[in-house]
């Protein structure tokens, strides 16, 4: 039910002309991230957390012109053209978000908006910042609202239905931190080599290995109009360089900022931000252990609930961003495939998000309305295994190879 939620929201925004244009939500190989991430929201509200996770992720990209440099690889041609007409289609669909969010739960849909509208002025004001960080602390504080974290909290509440007292919040907000910062890390660490434009590593992470021929990628970033070859080298190789020589887009990214503010080099980056996790980790534990103990048994079952959902949570984006299409220039694109072999079942799409006032049409629903039960529990029950089996083990948030 998310991935349906998903890819009509892809729709909506792109047109179906442009179905895997980018990559966001869906992830073939571990779920996708709105089922990873919130595994605890209500049956009835996971097709629309989807669809939200699935715009923003869409906007994030448009803004960013990722919708192009993803389409190079992807080979997608009508990738500028959808990203035209999706400006136009932007306004609609947010609407529609907001309007669904209330309707299924007035209180918290409140809260969803305000949140959303929060991490957009504050994505804004970051574009313009991330040069200015000189320390991880400084930066972790900004990024904290530039990566929405505000957002992906209201969204995991309104998913299960979950409040928190203004003491209760007071009380768990110092040992819940670390994790968000962990998010952050994570985010980072994964979503850099996207994000990374420079030529050389282009050629030796995608050419290389095969992946894409050094024609194809001189021709695809340089040559199309709509990336100027100025454009690129003044967006994203003049504005950093390592000490070993290699350019790094001075974008808001922990590794970028290593590399910048450490004099090391990309790889010496990524290590140094997998170690920060460890850490992060580490004190998450201890904090977590030590309040458990201070509140004894007038802890609240609400805050437990909470802790146990933020691990789930930074579990769930750990899976999902480890092998994300999103991730992996050199992934297919899901989008197109799902797409096909859902319509040859019967599934209808609509053709935009004014074609009906629901979220996903009733041959999504109907049909796989048992399916949504099983998966959902399915879902909470992997990530809480993952959590506990793992946790005392060798960490359950630790980043593959450390």
């Amino acid at each position: 039910m998310a991935d349906h939620g998903s890819m009509q929201c892809h729709i909506d925004m792109l047109g179906k002309e442009g179905i895997g244009s980018l990559s966001a939500n869906m992830n073939p190989h571990s779920g996708g991230f709105a089922s990873l991430v919130w595994p605890y929201t209500l049956p009835k509200r996971l097709a629309l957390i989807a669809y939200i996770v699935e715009g923003l992720f869409i906007i994030d990209d448009v803004g960013m012109s990722e919708v192009e440099q993803q389409s190079r690889v992807y080979g997608n041609g009508c990738a500028k053209d959808s990203t035209r007409k999706s400006g136009k289609r932007r306004e609609q669909v947010v609407s529609k978000m907001k309007r669904s969010v209330l309707e299924m739960d007035k209180k918290l849909g409140r809260k969803v908006i305000r949140e959303l509208n929060d991490w957009k002025q504050a994505e804004e004001a970051m574009s313009f910042e991330a040069k200015m960080h000189t320390s991880l602390d400084e930066y972790l504080a900004d990024r904290m609202h530039d990566i929405g974290w505000g957002a992906v909290v209201a969204l995991a509440r309104f998913g299960a239905a979950l409040e928190l007292t203004d003491d209760q919040e007071a009380a768990v907000a110092p040992v819940s931190q670390p994790l968000y910062e962990l998010t952050i890390l994570h985010n980072d660490y994964f979503s850099f080599d996207k994000e990374y434009v420079d030529k050389e590593y282009v050629e030796k992470e995608y050419v290389e290995k095969g992946y894409v021929d050094k024609e194809y990628v001189e021709k695809e970033y340089v040559e199309k109009e709509y990336v100027e070859k100025e454009y690129v080298e003044k967006e994203y190789v003049e504005k950093c360089q390592d000490s070993h020589g290699a350019k790094v887009a001075n974008n808001a990214n922990a590794v970028a900022l290593y590399t910048r503010c450490h004099s090391m080099s990309v790889e010496e980056a990524k290590a140094a931000v997998k170690a920060q996790c460890a850490e992060l980790e580490d004190r998450y534990r201890a904090s977590k252990h030590l309040f458990l103990q201070q509140q004894g048994a007038d802890v609240s079952s609400s805050v437990v609930a909470w802790l146990d959902m933020l691990e789930a949570m930074v579990a769930g984006n750990l899976l999902w961003s480890i092998s994300a299409p999103r991730y992996d220039l050199s992934a297919e694109n899901p989008y197109p495939e799902y797409y096909r072999l859902r319509r040859d079942e019967g599934v209808h799409f609509f053709a935009d998000c004014n074609e009906s006032d629901e979220i996903i049409s009733t041959t999504c629903q109907d049909p796989f309305e048992r399916r949504l039960e099983i998966t959902t529990f399915y879902n909470t029950s992997i990530i809480l295994s993952y959590v506990v089996g793992a946790w005392t083990t060798y960490g359950c948030f630790r980043i593959p190879g450390q």
